[in-house]
Formats: C-alpha cells, structure tokens, sequence
C-alpha cells in the first residue's frame, strides 16, 4: 500500500512537472509571438529578403518626406514637410489656421482584418510591408476597414469609379489644403510583378508603397495624358506602370475631342505606337490636334514619343517633331518607296539576328548625360536595350554646335541648336547605337553613300570621311587629306583614334577600331534623343534643367517600354525611364526600387557571341579536366 502511494505521489509530481512545463512553453511560446508580431522579430528566410524592408526603400520614403543631407553638397534637401512648413512660414499661417499644411500623415488601409491578411499568402507579403513601413516611419499608420458591414467606409474611395474588394490597399493622405481627397487604391496585382505569359515572378510591393505613399503626400498630382485616338497600340500596361511609379496620375484623352482641355495639372502628353496621323487643320468641322499639342508643351510642359521601324509615316506629326530637332531616318528606293532604318549590331545583341542591341550612354555631358549621371557616378550603368529600334537624325534646321570643356576634353558633347522667331530649341543624344552597329532598310544594308554611315567624328570634334579613290576606298580628314593605313590596315586619327574600312553586305562603311584620348566617338545612329525648348534662361547657363522649360523625349524603340525589359532586374531600361520623368515633370516623386524575385530564373544579359564563347568554353573545358584527371589517376596508380 506504501509503495504504492509512493509510486502514485512520484508520478502526480511527474505528471504536474510535466503539465507545469507544457503551460510554460505553451504560455511562453504565446508571448514570444505576441512580441515578435509587434516588434518584427523574425528571420527572413525567403528568396531575396522578401518580407524584409530594404534601405532604399526606407530612405526613398524618409528622404522625400523629411529631406536628407545631399553627400556631395553637404546641403540638406527639402522633403515635403519642409516645403509645407516653408509655405506656412510665406503665408504667416499658425496651426489651427485656414488653408495651414500640417506635416505628412499617411494612413495604409487594409480592407480585410489582419488574421486574414496573415493568412493568405499573398496579402501576406503586402501587409509585412505595410507594417514595417509604419514601424519605421512615425508619419505612416495602419487602419482596417470593415467594408463589407460599413460600405459607407469605401464610398470615398468608390467616387472615381475604383473597384473595392478585400484585397484593395488604399494609401490616404489626410492632408487639409486636399481636402483628404489625395488618395491612390491599388489591387493585390500591383503589388506583384508578371513575366510575359502572365505567370507571376515577383514582389513590386515596396516600389508601389514608396510611390503611393510620396505622390498622395507630395502638394501636387500631376497627370501624365495618354493619347488613344490615332489607333495607338500597347504591347502592354509596363509603361503605363512605371509613369505611376514615377508620381504620375493616368489619363487617356482623345485630342481630337472639341469640349478635351488639358487640366492645370497635366504635366505630361505621351504618344506611343500611333498608326494614324495627327489632325492639322483649320477646318471648323476638325481639331488641330498639332496646335492643342503646341500649347499643351508652350506651358513648360512635356511629350514623350515611342515609335519604331513598324510605325508608320506620320507626315503632320513627324514634321510638328521636326521642330524639336527630331528626324526619323528612312531609306528611298528607286521607286520612291520609304523604308525605316533598322539598327543592327550582331557584336553587342542579345539576339541572333542582331536587332536586340545595347544603347551606348552619353558619359561626356549635355542633358542626355543629365538623365542618368546619378547611375553613372555610382558606378552604375546596367544594359540598356533597344529592340528593333529605328535611328533618329537630328532635323536640317538644327545647326550642330560643340560644347568644349577647357578642362578636360573627354567631357566635349555635341548637340542640336535652333533659334527660331525668339524661339530657342536644342537637341541632345541620351542613347546611341553601337560604334559597329549598321543601318538595315528592307532588308539590305543602307548604302554609306546616302546615309551617315560614310562619316565618323572623333573626341576632338574633327570628321573623317569615307572616300571613293582610283585605287579603292579610303579615309579623309576635313581638309580632304587622305590618312595613311599602317602596317594593321588602320588610320590613325590627330586625336588616335584607330579607323578601319569594313565591307558590310557590299556597303563600305568606317569602323572605330579604339578610341583617342579616352573617350567614345560619336555614333552616326541615335536611339534616343531628348529636346529643350528654352523658356528660361536666368536659373543657370543654360536654362536646360529647369523647370520651367519644356521637353520632348524621342524613343526610337517600342519594345524599350514593354513588360520584357522595364520589368527586368538586369536591364536599366526602367532607371533611364524614371529618371527621364522626373527631369520632365515638375516636383514629380520618382521611386526606382527593384522588385524580388520569387526564385532564381536565368536571366541573361549575354550578347551573342559572349554566349557562344561561354559555350564553348564549357562545352570543352569540363571534359578536358575529367581526361587530365583521369591520366593522372592511371599513370599514378601504374606506377605506384
């Protein structure tokens, strides 16, 4: 009987011990969770970090809300709430006054509870975000709207027609001089990146958060127009997107529309792909669309052009362009038929056929070089692409003018210059073809003879052209000299840059061997052109960055602004794009934020003879190993 109540005590202890520990773990397990939820302790374990905020985006974030201290300058930069607290200061407004700015105050909705946000996957990564934004910004809150029971809650949000659901993410700005009225919905798909069959590969969620979140704070919304009635057709939405991102609110407009009138706000007009002409007429009975879009750009306003070797010939608006320095160039056969230039380079493609090519960056200077000099300084310059992209010349009525640096000779650029009843215009390259790049027109190559192709310019600004001789083809400088070939077959340029003569498809063309001095010749092709018409000439010494003027950027290239390119993380397609936005636009929130990848996918940035000496390589270099090795081993082991 002793035993066993011996044995009965032991075991209630064992059993008690036992439960006492299960509650602790149970409760301690409880707490941990409590205080991990709270105060974020967790390892990201996913591929790229995903549930993880990254610097760029937080400071993208602070930096536009708060201002940061500029590294270069030592100067602060003012965010929005110093402008507003600038603006109170102006107008000698107190807080409690009338039309008094308070500082940035963000709230994140959710329209669904945070259980159910947590449990579905996808929200998931959306609401992670979300929540540590507002850990770490003290200007952001977090609020759940029960829509479902209160609609009244979303009838806000509904007013301009926007679809409300569960997965809805609404970014509000409750500022008072908007009237709370600055506000931007987003679907669960914004947050999410495609590749081109619709299959989903990545998070875009801290790209769309820091966007949001600075455009409904920023004191202006400006409107980027999207013409629609010239049969314009989209590849797909990836432009559209990253305008948004760049602080833009879309609009479609039909020019053509007597009772359309461009808002103040409008900032931007973008044209892309039109298969039909633009309206210029004086009729009563039609729009002058040229003229609408004249006075939209008078304005310190902007345009933005995409077309490409499919595009058609668009007479009243490519001669409205010619105004702005910008010609695209086309062949004439002996028929009087015109064929588009073509670009192709098979050294740097990343095609086979060689139309797939990298746009060469500006590095010496002008505003092209403007656009992405912040990459360029970083040591930043990934592939930009060009796919089927067609040449652009600068237009007869431009004269070309050189800027020359008295310092340093690799920073001389050339550009476009008009000056036209009181009207000043200039254009500058931002993206040029590769120096071995040809010019392809229905199909053959274009004659040197007829095209820029028979001249090259070098760093110190001197032409050398291709000439016809009793003995062949050779090389001239500007006097008419002809240059001596060396022992190589190359001519030395005065500045030492090497020429050579080259036979493409029976077309004699000059190719740049390497370059004098340090710096790049000049490409004969352009991709991308970027024009200023100067409305204000007192800011600076040239007038070309402010705001105040007006822009139009030329891309010869459709596929530059497609899914398969702006939505890569190899390509800098998408930089060039943003930072091109926000020089066009006035006080315009730009937010260049990568998106993470789900998991690894081969991406390639390989042109195609890189690809085929890397197969090569690996084709030869593994086999050669095993045989070395198993020679090795056999010698070794016979004479052991």
């Amino acid at each position: 009987m002793i035993k066993n109540y011996k044995k009965l005590r032991y075991g209630g202890i064992a059993v008690a011990l036992t439960a006492v520990i299960v509650a602790a773990v149970v409760l301690l397990n409880v707490i941990i969770t409590s205080l991990a939820s709270k105060f974020f302790w967790y390892i990201d374990m996913t591929p790229n970090a995903i549930y993880s905020l990254t610097e760029e985006c937080l400071n993208a974030v602070n930096n536009g809300v708060l201002g940061y201290t500029d590294q270069k300058t030592g100067k602060h930069v003012d965010g929005i709430n110093d402008k507003r607290r600038a603006e109170n200061e102006k107008n000698g407004l107190s807080e409690g006054d009338e039309g008094y700015q308070k500082p940035v105050n963000v709230t994140i909705y959710f329209c669904a509870d945070p259980d159910i946000l947590m449990g579905n996957t996808a929200q998931r990564y959306v609401y992670e975000t979300a929540l540590n934004l507002a850990d770490k910004c003290d200007f952001i809150n977090i609020e759940y709207l029960n829509w479902k029971y209160n609609p009244s809650l979303v009838e806000k949000y509904r007013a301009t027609g926007s679809h409300i659901n569960s997965y809805t993410v609404i970014i509000d700005a409750d500022n008072y001089y908007t009237e709370g009225n600055n506000w931007m919905a987003y679907s669960q798909s914004k947050f999410f990146a495609v590749d081109s069959s619709g299959n989903t590969i990545g998070y875009n969620g801290e790209r769309v958060f820091a966007s949001g979140i600075l455009s409904v704070s920023s004191a202006e919304s400006p409107i980027a127009y999207i013409t629609t009635n010239h049969s314009e057709a989209y590849y797909d939405y990836s432009l559209l997107n990253y305008l948004t991102y760049s602080g833009y609110k879309i609009q479609e407009i039909d020019l053509s529309d007597k009772d359309f009138e461009f808002s103040d706000e409008g900032r931007l007009l973008v044209v892309y792909n039109p298969r039909t002409d633009f309206l210029s007429s004086s009729s009563e009975t039609e729009v002058d669309e040229i003229a609408k879009m004249d006075e939209f750009l008078s304005k310190s306003n902007s345009l933005m052009v995409f077309m490409g070797p499919s595009s058609p010939i668009l007479p009243n608006f490519e001669e409205y362009l010619e105004t702005w320095g910008i010609v695209f160039q086309r062949h004439t056969d002996s028929e009087d038929n015109k064929y588009s230039y073509m670009i192709k380079d098979s050294a740097t493609s990343l095609t086979a056929d060689g139309f797939a090519i990298k746009g060469d960056y500006v590095k010496t200077g002008g505003l092209g070089y403007h656009i992405y000099e912040n990459l360029l300084e970083n040591g930043y310059a990934p592939s930009v692409i060009f796919d089927n992209a067609m040449s652009i010349a600068y237009s007869g009525t431009f004269t070309e003018k050189r800027f020359e640096s008295p310092d340093d000779k690799t920073l001389d650029y050339t550009f476009g210059y008009s000056y036209l009843d009181g009207v000043e215009r200039r254009i500058y390259d931002v993206f040029t073809a590769p120096l071995s790049s040809v010019a392809i027109a229905n199909g053959n190559a274009v004659n040197p003879d007829e095209s820029v192709n028979k001249s090259i310019k070098d760093v110190d600004g001197a032409v050398y052209t291709l000439i016809q001789t009793e003995k062949g083809y050779a090389i001239s400088d500007k006097n008419g000299a002809t240059l001596t070939a060396d022992a190589d077959g190359h001519y030395v340029t005065a500045a030492g840059t090497k020429l050579a003569l080259v036979d493409v498809k029976g077309a004699m063309s000059i190719s740049v061997v390497s370059t004098g001095s340090g710096a790049a010749v000049e490409s004969p092709f352009k991709l991308m052109t970027m024009s200023v018409k100067i409305n204000n000439t007192t800011s600076d010494g040239t007038g070309q960055l402010d705001p105040q003027n007006s822009y139009v950027l030329c891309c010869g290239s459709l596929e530059f602004a497609t899914q398969k390119y702006l939505e890569s993380a190899v390509y800098g397609n998408s930089d060039v794009l943003l930072s091109a936005s926000t020089i066009m636009g006035r006080e315009i929130v730009s937010v260049g934020l990568d998106f993470k990848y789900f998991q690894s996918y081969t991406i390639s940035d390989l042109s195609e003879s890189e690809a085929n000496q890397y197969t090569l390589l690996l084709t030869i270099l593994p086999p050669v190993i095993v045989f070395g090795v198993g020679i090795a081993v056999l010698v070794r082991r016979k004479y052991s």
